[in-house]
């Protein structure tokens, strides 16, 4: 082949292949998820729009405390408290909300259940992260797609609206656990989220003692306050509540980022807030979040030193 040909065919083709190059490292980097926020629909439909926007309104002075998780209830009989909590985790502009959820119909197949999806609210839709959902699916095959769960799922549907709110730029990762879930798998489940979102707001939806008089729900209760304290369970968590291994998730979740210093911001239940007179149809709501050890150790020693200068006066 002659030199000046071997030139131009060079000259031709550096600038295909470069071009090739590029547009196969953008498209591999930015090509959008397969999945599709539009093939699925959920709702709020637990109680009427007036119950949000009340409960979230009487809520706006409550001061942000950087906090990225926290239990939050779903019985939306306690939505001001609810609405309390969402507006006391993060700062408002965090961009994922991870949304850990018993299973409480016992559908599906798999312990570790997602969904893509759009889920419509007073305040607007909230869309699934659909990039992060593609992510936590091809880690591992204990992920599974199973969108038709989340129809009937409360623990989801009644606190997203929250979420929009308080949050309003946030997709969501919403995740339903079955209390089958293996040591295992709990902690697979945990350590994904915090490599993969460690930045998320992570929010343990559930509701505590069911269908217990006054005395035997405080009991328990008191029980679980101590093992949320202590961010572990000695063996398998066996506690009255109706997600053990989603709090086994999210106490994994905060050893793996130091934030296991607990702030109880709401203890109750039907029956104390005289909703019902009939024990069976009791359920004890515990809310609050968690913060780094050394913020808690910071704001104690200031207590002491305060309490050290008022004595010496």
């Amino acid at each position: 082949m002659p030199k000046w040909l071997a030139i131009v065919l060079m000259g031709f083709l550096i600038p295909i292949f470069f071009f090739f190059g590029f547009f196969w490292t953008t498209y591999s980097e930015q090509s959008p998820s397969s999945f599709d926020n539009r093939a699925h629909a959920f709702s709020y439909l637990f109680a009427s729009s007036t119950l949000y926007e009340r409960a979230n309104h009487a809520s706006e002075d409550i001061k942000r405390t950087g906090s990225l998780s926290g239990i939050v209830a779903h019985h939306l009989l306690v939505a001001d408290k609810m609405a309390q909590l969402f507006a006391s985790l993060g700062t408002g502009r965090e961009k994922v909300v991870v949304i850990l959820s018993p299973n409480h119909f016992s559908l599906g197949r798999s312990s570790i259940q997602m969904t893509d999806g759009t889920w419509i609210t007073p305040f607007g839709d909230v869309e699934v992260d659909t990039r992060l959902l593609a992510k936590f699916l091809e880690r591992d095959s204990v992920f599974a797609y199973e969108p038709e769960t989340f129809e009937r799922e409360h623990g989801v549907s009644a606190i997203v609206p929250f979420v929009k709110y308080w949050f309003p730029q946030a997709h969501i990762l919403p995740i339903v656990i079955y209390d089958k879930a293996t040591d295992d798998q709990v902690k697979m489940l945990a350590q994904t989220i915090q490599e993969i979102v460690p930045k998320a707001v992570v929010v343990a939806s559930m509701d505590m003692s069911h269908q217990k008089p006054e005395d035997i729900q405080l009991f328990h209760d008191e029980i679980t306050i101590r093992t949320i304290e202590n961010g572990l369970c000695e063996e398998k968590c066996s506690l009255d509540v109706d997600a053990n291994r989603v709090l086994e998730t999210l106490f994994e979740i905060n050893r793996l980022r130091a934030t296991q210093a607990w702030t109880l911001t709401h203890h109750g239940s039907s029956l104390t807030m005289g909703a019902t007179t009939d024990w069976h149809e009791n359920t004890s709501h515990i809310l609050g979040y968690f913060q780094t050890t050394k913020d808690t150790n910071v704001f104690e020693k200031m207590f002491h030193v305060l309490v050290l200068l008022w004595k010496k006066e």
